[in-house]
């Protein structure tokens, strides 16, 4: 019998011992490493019944997608890619069974370095800009970070009055503790938010900003805190960036606003937010000296 946490905690340790682990390296010991405690699990596997091994692949494929999303925050997998990285962890699982038994270091070493080539072929296929930066021979990636900002902090940098905010709020990105949210909640306004590491229980969604859909004039305020907008300015600076994505769905924020409702973001976009139709929107930008940036808010007439 499966012991759930002994699993969770030893999938936690053999990505942990990977953190920051380029997956392009191409020096010696290229392939990624196996914990001391990775042999055990090897071993549990072979036991599991089917609902545990799709236990097991749902784990590998959610936590793999976290340390992914912590090594660099502009990382994006559509839903046929996040199917193809569960497809990988298959091909990992049922190698392991072919072994039967026999865990000797070659093979072993012999299995990881198939797992590292797969990964890293199936990353450069889904983020084509990390073969362009990781590729340079370093061992270890310094990570592109997303930070879960203080309540208070967001407030200020979005300019939200909760005295004055008009509800219902969507926090788009909202982190997966959904601080905010719970903030604003906490005082009686109506909020939501979705983000994909949230887990799905009320007021959260798990969803991405690009598959969430946003209802015509359903929402009062919509707020996003480097999130949204940091992504799109990304896109927008890459030579193969989907900006056209982002500006359909920048698009289809702003008209899932009511009348009169606003979106607070930062940083501001002012490549698009100059084409917005003055009689259906109104644009007021701020400098956020302390924080060096600066915020947008876009109201809907």
């Amino acid at each position: 019998m499966m012991n759930i946490e002994e699993l969770l905690s030893q999938i936690d340790e053999q990505i942990a011992v990977n953190g920051g682990w380029n997956i392009f390296y191409q020096g010696e010991d290229s392939s990624l490493r196996i914990a001391d405690d990775t042999i055990d699990l090897i071993k549990t596997t072979v036991q599991l019944n089917g609902p545990e091994v799709e236990f097991l692949i749902n784990q590998l494929t959610e936590k793999a997608l976290k340390e992914f999303y912590r090594v660099n925050q502009y990382y994006s997998f559509t839903e046929f890619h996040q199917l193809a990285l569960r497809m990988i962890y298959y091909q990992l699982f049922y190698s392991i069974r072919e072994m039967n038994g026999a865990f000797g270091k070659e093979k072993l070493e012999s299995l990881m370095e198939n797992h590292s080539r797969r990964l890293a072929n199936w990353l450069s296929g889904s983020n084509a800009f990390a073969w362009k930066m990781y590729s340079d021979g370093q061992k270890f990636v310094e990570p592109v970070p997303c930070f879960e900002y203080s309540a208070e902090m967001q407030m200020e940098i979005l300019r939200i009055d909760p005295l004055w905010i008009k509800e219902p709020v969507l926090d788009i990105g909202c982190g997966s503790c959904g601080t905010l949210v719970n903030q604003l909640r906490s005082i009686g306004i109506e909020a939501y938010g979705f983000d994909r590491c949230a887990e799905n229980r009320s007021p959260f969604q798990k969803a991405d900003w690009l598959d969430f859909e946003f209802e015509p004039q359903k929402w009062g305020t919509i707020i996003s805190n480097q999130g949204f907008s940091n992504h799109f300015i990304h896109h927008h600076l890459r030579s193969d960036g989907d900006f056209i994505s982002y500006s359909r769905k920048y698009v289809g924020i702003l008209h899932s606003l009511t009348k009169g409702g606003s979106f607070h973001y930062a940083p501001g976009l002012p490549f698009i937010e100059q084409f917005l139709d003055p009689l259906n929107f109104d644009v007021v930008t701020y400098e956020v000296g302390s924080y060096r940036l600066s915020t947008a808010i876009v109201t809907r007439k």
